[in-house]
C-alpha cells in the first residue's frame, strides 16, 4: 500500500492573507471614503479662501495703491510727467478750431428796422497751438498764464476771398467801449454828445455801420484810418477829464490785445493775447477741493459785475475733471466765457474702446427766467436786458461782446428776431466725453458764439431803427 505524499507545509503566520470580518472590512472602506471626501472638501475650501483673499486685496489694498500712484501722477508738481508732457509742451493731439461768420443778406432793410436775414459762411479752420507759462509755484496752488496761437489751415477751409456784409466791428466796438465806461463812471448823460461824434468821425473816414468786406479782412484785419483821429480826440478829452482812460489802454486790457498799426481783426481778439493769471489747486484736500480746480482768475476769486453767488470763481481746468466718478454735474471754467459752464452727465457708454461718460452743456444757462441764473445779470440792469446771453464787458474792461450758444440755442428771445438761423444740437452743443476713472477728456466739442449787443448802441442816425 503506497503511502500518500505529505501535505504541503503551511505558510508562515506572518504571510497569511488577511481575512477580516465583513463588518471590519466595511468600516475600513467607509473610513477611506470619508477621508477622500474630507480631503476634497478642504481642497476647494482652501482655494475659495485664497480667491476671496485675492479679491479683497484687489478692491482694497491694490486699488488703493493704484489710486495713490495715479493720483500722484495727476498732481501738479514741478517737472512731473503731466507738467512736462501736457502743460509746457505742445498739445499731444491735433486740435482744430472751426470759425463761422454770419453775413447779412438784407443790410438796407435791416437798417430800416426789419429783421436781419443772415447766412452762415465757413468753416475757416485753424490749428490750435496752446501755450502755458507757469508764473509761480505756491504751497497749495499753481499760477500760470495761457495763450492760444492759431495757425490757419487753408486746405481745410472755405475761400477767404468771398465778400460778405457784416456789422462794422471797429465802429461797434468803439461805441460799446464808450457806453461801458460812461456807464461805469455814471456819465451816461454824455453818450448823447460822444456817440454822435464817434459816428460822424467814422463816417468821415469811410466807415459805415454795415461794411462789405472780404472774409480775409474780417479774420486777419484791415487798417482803420479813423483810429488816429480818435486817439487825438481821446488826448483832448483826457486833458479836460483826467480820469478818462486811454483809448489804447482800454483795448490792451482785453488780455493783452493791442491795435497794431491801427488794424482790427477777429483773430487778434481770439489769438493775439495772453489770458491770466489763473490759479489752480495742486492737490486734493479731503473732498473740500480737488486738484485742477480753479481758485482765482485774473488775480481774484470773484468775477467782476456778477452778483452773489454767481460771481464766485468755480470749475475745473479743461484738461482734467477729477479721478473716479465725476458726478452728475461738473463745471468747466473757460476764460473766454467769463464764467463757469455747467455740464450735465447725459449717459455712460463706450467710445473708441474706452469707457466714457457723456457730458452735455446745460442749454438754459443764459435763461434769466430761472432764479439761479439771475445773479449773472449786471447790477442796475433789468432781467430782460440780460436774458439770453452772457455779457463779457465786465470781465474785459469794456470790450463789450456777448456769449451765447451757437445759433442762439436756448435763447429763444433772441432767435425770434433773426431769420436764417439753423440750430443743430449734435453740431452746435458743447459735448465732453470723459474717461470715467481718470476724468480726462477723450473727445471734446466746445462750441460758442460771439455776439455784439446792439441794444446798447445810441438810438441816433442810422442806429435809430436797429
Amino acid at each position: 500500500m503506497s503511502q500518500q505524499p505529505p501535505p504541503p507545509p503551511l505558510p508562515p503566520r506572518n504571510k497569511l492573507p488577511p481575512v477580516l470580518p465583513i463588518k471590519q472590512q466595511t468600516k475600513i472602506k467607509i473610513s477611506k471614503i470619508i477621508q477622500t471626501k474630507s480631503f476634497g472638501k478642504n481642497f476647494f475650501r482652501n482655494w475659495a479662501i485664497f480667491f476671496l483673499g485675492c479679491f479683497i486685496f484687489s478692491i482694497t489694498i491694490y486699488q488703493s495703491i493704484i489710486y495713490a500712484i495715479v493720483n500722484y501722477q495727476f498732481e501738479l508738481r514741478p517737472n512731473s510727467f503731466l507738467i512736462e508732457n501736457f502743460w509746457l509742451s505742445k498739445l499731444p493731439i491735433p486740435v482744430h478750431v472751426e470759425i463761422y461768420l454770419f453775413g447779412i443778406r438784407n443790410p438796407e432793410q435791416f437798417l430800416n428796422g426789419e429783421r436781419a436775414n443772415i447766412q452762415e459762411f465757413g468753416p475757416y479752420v485753424f490749428r490750435l497751438e496752446r501755450q502755458r507759462l507757469i508764473d509761480e509755484w505756491r504751497n497749495e496752488t499753481l499760477v500760470y498764464y495761457e495763450k492760444f496761437p492759431l495757425k490757419f489751415e487753408p486746405t481745410l477751409s472755405e475761400s477767404i476771398n468771398k465778400e460778405i456784409n457784416m456789422m462794422n466791428l471797429p465802429l461797434i466796438t468803439t461805441l460799446l467801449i464808450a457806453h461801458h465806461w460812461l456807464e461805469r463812471y455814471y456819465l451816461k448823460f454824455l453818450t448823447t454828445i460822444i456817440n454822435p461824434i464817434i459816428t460822424l468821425v467814422m463816417r468821415t473816414f469811410g466807415e459805415s455801420i454795415i461794411q462789405r468786406e472780404t472774409i480775409n479782412n474780417v479774420l486777419f484785419g484791415r487798417q482803420i484810418n479813423a483810429m488816429k483821429f480818435l486817439e487825438f480826440i481821446n488826448g483832448i478829452a483826457k486833458n479836460i477829464v483826467p480820469f478818462i482812460p486811454d483809448f489804447h489802454e482800454l483795448i490792451s486790457n482785453f488780455a493783452g490785445f493791442q491795435l497794431l498799426n491801427n488794424t482790427f481783426s477777429i483773430m487778434d481778439l481770439i489769438a493775439g493775447k495772453q489770458f491770466g493769471p489763473f490759479e489752480l489747486y495742486r492737490f486734493d484736500d479731503n473732498g473740500n477741493r480737488r486738484m485742477h480746480q480753479v481758485k482765482t482768475s485774473m488775480g481774484s476769486n470773484r468775477l467782476k459785475f456778477f452778483q452773489e453767488p454767481c460771481n464766485h470763481v468755480d470749475g475745473y481746468d479743461i484738461q482734467f475733471f477729477g479721478l473716479k466718478d465725476q458726478g452728475e454735474k461738473v463745471n468747466l471754467f473757460f476764460q473766454p466765457f467769463c464764467r463757469s459752464l455747467p455740464l450735465r452727465r447725459e449717459s455712460k457708454g463706450w467710445k473708441n474702446g474706452v469707457s466714457v461718460a457723456k457730458y452735455v452743456i446745460w442749454t438754459d444757462l443764459f435763461n434769466m427766467n430761472i432764479i439761479d441764473n439771475q445773479c449773472y445779470c449786471f447790477k442796475g440792469r433789468s432781467l430782460d436786458d440780460c436774458n439770453g446771453f452772457n455779457d463779457c464787458s465786465g470781465t474785459f474792461d469794456g470790450l463789450s461782446f456777448a456769449i451765447t450758444l451757437p445759433h442762439f440755442i436756448g435763447s429763444s428771445n433772441l432767435a425770434r428776431n433773426i431769420n436764417g438761423l439753423k440750430p443743430n444740437y449734435e453740431k452746435h452743443l458743447t459735448i465732453f466725453y470723459l474717461e470715467q476713472y481718470l476724468g480726462i477728456p477723450m473727445d471734446v466739442q466746445l462750441t460758442f458764439q460771439f455776439n455784439w449787443p446792439l441794444h446798447y448802441l445810441p438810438r441816433i442816425g442810422s442806429f435809430s431803427n436797429i
